[in-house]
C-alpha cells in the first residue's frame, strides 16, 4: 500500500510523434520537469519522488505547443516510511489492499471497456485471413447479384469491349473470387492490330459485393483518366453480365506486382544507399531487354536506384490521383506493378473512392480492409482520404526498402495491434534505407493528418535524388497519356 511520505517511481511516457522529450510531474501544485530519453517509438521519464498527494499526473509539451497529459505509471518499487509489526494489522491491511484493488480493476475496466467502445466507433477484432488474402480482413454477408440495366448505365458504351476479340492465355493471379489472365486484344489500339493486355474477371461469383466492386472499379478508371503510372484502363466486356460475367481489360505489366519480384531478388540485391550519385552511373534495368529473353529477365539485379525510381513514380502517381480528388484506399507494394523500362503503375481500384467538397470519405460498408497499412483515422473513425493513402505510402516505402518484408510481421490484426498503433509504436528504420528516408517514413505516419507531406513534396524529395535525364525520360514517357486525357476533355 502506498501512503503519503512513501518515496515512489513514477514513469512517463509520450509518443515522439506528437510530444518533445520534455515533462512535468505534478501533485497537487507542486511539480517536477525532467528531460526524457528515446526508447523505441517514445519518449520516457522516471521520478523518484516523495508521494505527497493522491493526486498524480504527468504532462509532456507538444511539439504544436502546450502541455498535454500523457501515460503515467507507478514503478514497482517504493520505499514505505514505516512497516506494520501488528500481524492482524497487517492482515486487514493486506485483505483491504486486495479489496480495493480489485474493486479499481473492475472500474478501470468499465472505464476502458466504455472509452474504446466509443472512440472505436465498434471496431470489431479482426483475424488476418489466411495465405493470398493474409493481408485483409472482412465482413462475410450474403447479397443479391446487381442487376444487369444498373451496370449498363454506369459504363459508357464506347468502353464495351467484344469477348470475341480477346485471345486469352495463361493465368496471371487468381482470388477468392476472380482470376486475371493474360490475353491478346484485338484492335483495341489503333496504332497495332493485336496488344497484350490484362483481363480481370469473375470465378462463378454471385456475391454482389464483388460483382459491384468491380463496376465501382470500372467507374472510377473512367474518372481518373490515363497516367504513365497508372494501370490504365482499357474497356470491359459486359454482354454477358445478366449471367454475373464481367471482364475489366487493363495494360499489362511483364514482371507483376513489385512485391513479388523484390522478393526475388533479395539475394542479388545490391545496396548502394551510401553512394546514390555514383550509383546512378550502372543501370540495374536494361530497357532494350529482348522481350523473349527469360534468362535476361530472370538475371535482372535490384539496386537501391531501382527503389527510389519507383518511390519517386508511386509518389507521382498519386499525385495526380488527388489532383483528381480521389484516393486509393489500398496502397501496398503488392498493388504497384512493375513493366518495361523500369516503370512501375499502380492498380487495383477496388477501394478507390471519389470525395467532393469534403476533405475525407466517411465509410459506412463492411468492405475488405487493409489493416495494417491503414491510418490511425481510418482504423478508429472509419474515414478516408488522401492524407491516409500518404500513411499507407509511408508502410509501402518501408515495404521498398525492406525488399518485400510484411509490415508489422510480429502483430496479428486485432486489438492490441491497434493499440500498439495509437501509443505511437511504429516501424522501425529499413537497413536498406538512410536517416532521410526513414525521416521520410515517419513523416507519413503523424498522427495528425495535416502534419503528413502532400504526394507532391514526396515525389519531389525522390525525384531530386534521380539524374536529370531519368527525370526527363519519365516525363516524356508520360506526354503521351497527357495528351490522351487531352483528347477525351474536347470529345
Amino acid at each position: 500500500m502506498v501512503h503519503k511520505a512513501d518515496t515512489a517511481v513514477f514513469r512517463c511516457r509520450a509518443n515522439a510523434y506528437n510530444f518533445t522529450n520534455r515533462f512535468m510531474l505534478i501533485q497537487d501544485r507542486n511539480f517536477l520537469e525532467a528531460i526524457g530519453h528515446r526508447h523505441k517509438y517514445a519518449w520516457e521519464v522516471n521520478f523518484t519522488t516523495e508521494i505527497i498527494s493522491r493526486n498524480v499526473t504527468c504532462k509532456a509539451y507538444q511539439k504544436t505547443g502546450g502541455f498535454q497529459n500523457v501515460t503515467l505509471e507507478l514503478g514497482k518499487q517504493f520505499n514505505p516510511v514505516s512497516k506494520r509489526a501488528d500481524a492482524r494489522s497487517e492482515q486487514l491491511v493486506y485483505a483491504g489492499t486486495i479489496f480495493g484493488g480489485c474493486l479499481a480493476v473492475v472500474t478501470i475496466v468499465g472505464l476502458v471497456w466504455f472509452w474504446w467502445s466509443r472512440s472505436n466507433q465498434h471496431v470489431k477484432e479482426v483475424q488476418e485471413v489466411e495465405k493470398d488474402d493474409q493481408d485483409y480482413a472482412e465482413d462475410d454477408e450474403d447479397e443479391e447479384s446487381p442487376q444487369p440495366g444498373d451496370l449498363m448505365s454506369t459504363i459508357p458504351p464506347e468502353y464495351s469491349f467484344p469477348k470475341d476479340k480477346l485471345l486469352f492465355g495463361r493465368k496471371i493471379g487468381e482470388g477468392e473470387y476472380g482470376v486475371v489472365r493474360m490475353a491478346q486484344a484485338k484492335d483495341i489500339m489503333v496504332h497495332e492490330p493485336f496488344t497484350t493486355v490484362a483481363v480481370k474477371q469473375t470465378k462463378n461469383c454471385r456475391r454482389a459485393s464483388f460483382i459491384q466492386g468491380m463496376i465501382s472499379e470500372i467507374k472510377m478508371m473512367i474518372l481518373v483518366g490515363q497516367h504513365l503510372n497508372i494501370v490504365n484502363f482499357l474497356g470491359a466486356v459486359t454482354e454477358n453480365i445478366h449471367n454475373n460475367e464481367l471482364m475489366i481489360i487493363f495494360e499489362y505489366c511483364r514482371y507483376g506486382s513489385v512485391l513479388s519480384f523484390m522478393q526475388s531478388r533479395r539475394s542479388t540485391f545490391v545496396n548502394c544507399i551510401d553512394d546514390l550519385p555514383m550509383a546512378w552511373i550502372t543501370s540495374s534495368f536494361d530497357s532494350k531487354l529482348d522481350e523473349g529473353d527469360s534468362d535476361g529477365e530472370s538475371s535482372m539485379s535490384l539496386r537501391t536506384t531501382d527503389l527510389v525510381c519507383w518511390a519517386t513514380q508511386i509518389a507521382f502517381g498519386m499525385e495526380y490521383l488527388s489532383s483528381k480528388n480521389v484516393f486509393h484506399g489500398d496502397l501496398a507494394a503488392r498493388n504497384v506493378l512493375l513493366c518495361e523500362n523500369n516503370v512501375v503503375k499502380i492498380a487495383d481500384f477496388g477501394l478507390a473512392r471519389e470525395f467532393n467538397r469534403v476533405t475525407y470519405y466517411k465509410k459506412t460498408r463492411n468492405d475488405r480492409v487493409p489493416f495494417k497499412w491503414m491510418a490511425l483515422e481510418s482504423i478508429f473513425e472509419h474515414k478516408f482520404s488522401i492524407k491516409t493513402d500518404v500513411w499507407s505510402y509511408g508502410v509501402l516505402l518501408w515495404e521498398l526498402f525492406t525488399l518485400g518484408l510484411p509490415p508489422y510481421p510480429t502483430f496479428a490484426v486485432n486489438d492490441e495491434f491497434f493499440q500498439k498503433l495509437r501509443d505511437g509504436h511504429r516501424l522501425e528504420k529499413p537497413a536498406n534505407a538512410n536517416e532521410d528516408i526513414y525521416y521520410t517514413m515517419l513523416s507519413c505516419w503523424c498522427v495528425n493528418p495535416e502534419r503528413r507531406p502532400t504526394f507532391h513534396e514526396l515525389g519531389q524529395f525522390f525525384n531530386l535524388m534521380l539524374p536529370v535525364e531519368l527525370q526527363n525520360h519519365y516525363l516524356a514517357l508520360n506526354d503521351q497519356y497527357l495528351q490522351m486525357n487531352a483528347r477525351k476533355v474536347k470529345t
